[in-house]
């Protein structure tokens, strides 16, 4: 079969559970009066890391015909199962989500913790959370300056802080909101963007005083008060949408292409993508779903339809910042050029994604050059047509650098390849969508 005669993508799929809304769940569960149920959990590894590293805190966990139920032990009750002079340790893995979080909630406890992960984690800036749980009065050292792990960290009493971020990133948003419910009074956070709100939404849900307010500049500012308790959770996470992003932009590769992605969360602070995809010509439709989980959900219906290059930036990057991979990858495709701005934090990702697409696009004998905070790529509405060409040119596996989001973005594209594209690396997968491949694969045998 060559590339100018692929069959169609048809069908209808269910994704796996939000990763980033797991992570949450699992860690606020943990610190909740009482038994909290999830239904529905991200299965990847790193949601393992947390549910694993607050089992090492003392808290059960269990899977039975309900969810995934886990005890809380209240805010205070954290409790190290094993430990140390320099306190317990926790493996955080590859999880940035993990390791940030968590820091969160271990600054209001009453015993010291060793935080550590694997290489591509501690290359990965902690600074910008220790800042400001520092000036809350929780102790953070590491081995470097700025600070990355392996760190140990010291809590204890806490006081309220007024804190502006400069980059609007929803994990030092969630750092600080934790650390909050542990100070007296009312604490501000203000960040330049809306990031993804999963944070406020769930803590709003389980009893915490949260107050938001968005700025005609577009400042967004929280304010939260300390408090003694939270609610537990029953909890239903819908799909992950940045793995649904992925699907969604393999039928939009593919011509004639009709696709039905069910049960996807549809967080507006999750969905820049989808503007950005509207903006290209994509044919796209969202059918809201009823649920009774503060995030709402949406069925979603995408036809193939050929793209145009587009520039994205400004406050649309926050909200999808994880798709920004597979938009580059739809670019490559579109008519034009593309341009993604304002985007530096891709730079402090799994990987430094701007040089990670940049070299794998350019293998593929796509114009594209790196921008200080970005991307510019010169697309073609006849990649399809140049796929076979193009793939002799390699002469080596496109580098993932073991990173998931570039993986996933290289195996979609791969799929206008007679053969598949050499990838060096896609078991990283795992880490975020272990039904990535099995619904890929699903979906080419109904072609």
């Amino acid at each position: 079969m060559s590339s100018t005669s692929l069959a169609p993508l048809r069908g209808s799929l269910s994704v796996g559970g939000d990763k980033s809304i797991t992570h949450r769940a699992i860690l606020l569960a943990s610190i909740a009066d009482g038994k909290s149920i999830i239904r529905g959990e991200n299965k990847g590894i790193d949601c393992l890391r947390t549910l694993r590293c607050m089992q090492q805190l003392g808290v059960p966990s269990f899977v039975d015909s309900q969810g995934l139920v886990i005890e809380g032990r209240g805010l205070r009750g954290l409790c190290p199962v094993l430990g140390s002079a320099s306190g317990v340790r926790l493996d955080c893995g590859n999880s940035g989500t993990t390791a940030r979080l968590l820091c969160g909630i271990l600054a209001g406890q009453h015993f010291p913790a060793f935080l550590f992960g694997d290489r591509s984690l501690s290359l990965r800036p902690m600074e910008r959370i220790a800042r400001p749980l520092r000036q809350m009065g929780a102790s953070i050292v590491g081995r470097s300056t700025p600070v990355t792990l392996p760190l140990q960290i010291a809590g204890g009493t806490l006081h309220s802080i007024s804190y502006r971020s400069q980059v609007a990133s929803a994990q030092v948003k969630s750092a600080v909101l934790f650390a909050s419910l542990y100070a007296e009074g009312e604490s501000r956070y203000t960040e330049p963007f809306p990031s993804r709100d999963h944070s406020e939404r769930m803590l709003e849900q389980m009893g915490a005083s949260i107050y938001r307010q968005e700025s005609p500049r577009g400042a967004y500012t929280l304010t939260v008060e300390g408090t003694d308790r939270l609610s537990p959770l029953d909890l239903t996470i819908p799909g992950d949408f940045s793995t649904a992003a992925y699907l969604i932009a393999a039928a939009l590769l593919i011509p004639d292409s009709a696709l039905v992605l069910r049960r996807v969360g549809v967080n507006p602070g999750r969905t820049g993508f989808l503007d950005a995809l509207r903006q290209m010509g994509a044919d796209i439709r969202t059918e809201p779903v009823f649920c009774s989980s503060p995030e709402p959900q949406a069925d979603l219906y995408i036809r193939y339809r050929p793209l145009r290059g587009i520039n994205v930036g400004g406050s649309l990057i926050p909200r999808m910042i994880d798709e920004l991979p597979i938009f580059a990858v739809l670019a490559c495709a579109a008519e034009g050029i593309s341009r993604i701005r304002d985007a530096k934090e891709l730079r402090y990702k799994e990987s430094d994604r701007i040089q990670a697409l940049l070299s794998g696009i350019s293998a593929l004998g796509i114009k594209a050059r790196a921008l200080p905070d970005g991307l510019e790529i010169e697309g073609t509405g006849e990649l399809l047509h140049r796929a076979n060409r193009t793939r002799s040119i390699l002469s080596s596996c496109i580098d993932t650098r073991g990173d998931h989001r570039i993986a996933m973005a290289f195996s979609v594209l791969s799929l206008l390849y007679q053969e598949p594209l050499p990838l060096s690396d896609v078991s990283c997968v795992s880490i975020s969508a272990p039904e990535f491949f099995p619904l890929l694969k699903k979906l080419l045998a109904s072609c």
